[in-house]
């Protein structure tokens, strides 16, 4: 028969929507994609394919694990609109220290290893430096309050 596999001399192309292919999972059909993460295969819907799913969940946590550096980098890129070599370049440039309190980027907190975070303003999105932890989030609840803030403390500064 002509839609026998042997026309194709044992290979198969992954287009074919034969009653055999159709049939058989071993052959990749073009509407169809294999899960790297659980392994099953699952249609294509024009959706990213591992968007909102346990396995997405799971494929981005793996993929942070293996590549440290490339999520970061594009995590910068996304977020702040900068690249680890600008980050790193900031860092430098601050001694390795928070902008505000001075305080050794590693020696933050409890102990425990804590990187700096860019700080940034959410109106403009203008990157302003890197801030430890503490820092920042006393900033993001000043800077909605400042002009209250700053006539309260002028007030009885006196």
């Amino acid at each position: 028969m002509k839609g026998d596999f042997d026309q194709f001399e044992g290979s198969h192309p992954d287009y074919c929507k034969c009653q055999k292919c159709l049939s058989d999972e071993n052959v990749r059909r073009t509407d169809t994609k294999t899960c790297s993460v659980c392994g099953k295969t699952k249609a294509l819907d024009g959706k990213n394919f591992y968007r909102n799913s346990t396995c997405g969940a799971r494929y981005q946590k793996r993929y942070k694990q293996e590549n440290p550096d490339k999520y970061r980098d594009t995590k910068l890129k996304h977020l702040y609109g900068i690249t680890k070599d600008d980050f790193d370049r900031m860092l430098i440039e601050q001694g390795n220290k928070c902008a505000i309190c001075h305080v050794a980027e590693n020696k933050l907190g409890n102990g425990l290893k804590q990187n700096l975070v860019v700080d940034h303003n959410h109106t403009t999105k203008q990157v302003r430096g890197l801030l430890c932890h503490n820092c920042n989030k006393n900033v993001g609840a000043v800077e909605s309050w400042y002009d209250e803030i700053k006539a309260y403390l002028e007030k009885y500064q006196k």
